[in-house]
């Protein structure tokens, strides 16, 4: 396996692992963190393929994941932008979301971006399987052929 494909499925693995964290066991912390990682797996899988392919595009699913890697970026700094400038809710309590002075929604607008994401990174990951299957599908009838 290559870098780039490795980078790939470490991207949608830790999307995964992120979505079972918060809804599963509701470990906020350390789904942020599968998050976070898998957005910035997902720009190492673009680094990886821009030195790996010489200029080639990428195929439409790397281009999504790309895309929700990029949008969940701009999530996490406009996060940052709203807590640098104080308008988020300063001791809001994440677990339990008690309510406190400021706005707590700017708090978590970052989850909005991170589930734009997670929905382009799993319509990405359909369309590699669709193209694996389809491959197999392919290599199986040229092999009854001959």
């Amino acid at each position: 396996m290559n870098a780039v494909t490795l980078l790939t499925a470490a991207t949608l693995v830790l999307a995964l692992a992120s979505i079972v964290l918060t809804r599963g066991f509701r470990l906020f912390e350390l789904a942020e963190l599968c998050a976070v990682a898998a957005l910035l797996a997902g720009l190492a899988m673009y680094v990886a393929h821009r030195r790996s392919a010489h200029g080639a595009p990428l195929a439409w699913p790397g281009r999504l994941m790309l895309a929700g890697s990029a949008l969940g970026i701009v999530g996490l700094l406009l996060k940052g932008l709203f807590l640098l400038l104080g308008l988020g809710a300063a001791q809001h309590d994440m677990a339990t979301h008690v309510t406190t002075p400021g706005n707590p929604l700017l708090v978590h607008v970052h989850h909005l971006f991170f589930n734009l994401a997670f929905v382009l990174f799993a319509v990405a990951a359909t369309g590699l399987a669709l193209r694996a299957m389809r491959r197999e599908y392919r290599n199986r009838r040229a092999a009854r052929c001959t």
